[in-house]
């Protein structure tokens, strides 16, 4: 019987290191999945802030393009008002021209219709 008992304590002691063997086996498998996931969710991290910095600099650069056609615009803008203000200029220094010569053109032809009045009296007159 002392033969059976050992026997059975054999069986009972490899049953519970297989036990414990088992029990390590599934701490560590847990151990590991736990650490598996930590390390996964800490890299979603740093993708999430990754992603979140190029939104970031995306935005800046859009921003900075705007900007810089917004100033074009202007520029562009403020251009066509200085050449808009310089025809304008020049067309009232043509009108002008064209209206002192006008005035001259009439003084010329009072000028003419005077002396042709006189030289018409003065035939008249001689005849």
């Amino acid at each position: 019987m002392a033969e059976a008992d050992r026997h059975i304590e054999e069986e009972m002691e490899a049953e519970r290191k297989q036990a414990e063997l088992m029990a390590e086996q599934r701490k560590k498998r847990s151990e590991d999945f736990q650490k598996n996931y930590r390390e996964g969710l800490q890299e979603q991290r740093y993708e999430q802030e990754a992603l979140r910095i190029l939104e970031g600099e995306q935005k800046e650069a859009e921003l900075r393009v705007r900007r810089e056609l917004e100033d074009a615009r202007k520029q562009m803008e403020e251009a066509e008002k200085e050449v808009r203000k310089k025809r304008a200029a020049e067309i009232k220094r043509q009108m002008k021209e064209d209206l002192v010569e006008a005035r001259r053109r009439k003084e010329e032809q009072k000028e003419a219709a005077k002396r042709e009045e006189l030289r018409v009296r003065i035939t008249c007159r001689d005849a």
